[in-house]
C-alpha cells in the first residue's frame, strides 16, 4: 500500500506518482503528463491600459518587462519585427491622435 506523508495527507508533489506506484508498481514511469492551466494569469488587457496609461503621463515603463510578462517576445532586428497598424506622428504619438505629447 501506499506510504502517507507525515502531516497526513496526499503527497501534493505528485499524487499521480503514488497511485501509479501503488497500481502499477516501483518504478514505472508514466505515459503522459498534464498541467493545471495558471489560475494567477494576469489580465493582459489590464496590464497593457495600465503600461500605456502610465507612458501617455511621462513615466519610463519598462518595455522588456511588460512584455515578458505578456509572453511577447522583443526583437531589434527590423525585418523580424511586427509593423504599427498606426503610423507615428511626428511629435512621437500615434498619427490618430492617441499618445501624442500634451
Amino acid at each position: 500500500m501506499a506510504s502517507w506523508p507525515a502531516h497526513g495527507g496526499v503527497s501534493i508533489s505528485s499524487p499521480a506518482r503514488t497511485v501509479i506506484r501503488y497500481c502499477f508498481g516501483e518504478g514505472v514511469e508514466p505515459l503522459a503528463y498534464f498541467g493545471l492551466p495558471d489560475m494567477d494569469k494576469e489580465d493582459a488587457k489590464q496590464l497593457r491600459e495600465s503600461a500605456a496609461f502610465l507612458a501617455d503621463h511621462g513615466v519610463m515603463v519598462e518595455a522588456n518587462t511588460i512584455a515578458e510578462r505578456l509572453g511577447v517576445t522583443l526583437t531589434e532586428d527590423e525585418d523580424e519585427a511586427l509593423q504599427a497598424s498606426v503610423p507615428k506622428a511626428a511629435d512621437g504619438g500615434r498619427s490618430d491622435g492617441v499618445g501624442g505629447s500634451d
